[in-house]
């Protein structure tokens, strides 16, 4: 079963088209938002194992732009109610 996650992107000013072009490469990434409020981006990350996200998240810090990420492991998800 595969490991899910949501990350919770920080970016600096003026960098945002950048980042979101960076991350659209990376395998693994299959959502992008722009959010308002305490994060600018929230990435939906689904890979094979912790592992895997270790090394998904390492590569999200290496764009330039991004100041700061705080992920969360889905553990469990609830369809549409």
């Amino acid at each position: 079963m595969p490991v899910a996650a949501y990350i919770l992107v920080n970016v600096a000013v003026g960098r945002i088209q950048s980042v979101i072009d960076k991350l659209k490469e990376i395998e693994g990434v299959r959502v992008v938002s722009f959010t308002a409020g305490q994060y600018d981006v929230i990435v939906r990350v689904e890979v094979e194992t912790l592992e895997d996200l270790f090394y998904l998240t390492e590569k999200i810090h290496e764009i330039d732009g991004i100041e700061r990420t705080n992920t969360h492991v889905v553990e469990k998800e609830i369809g549409s109610l």
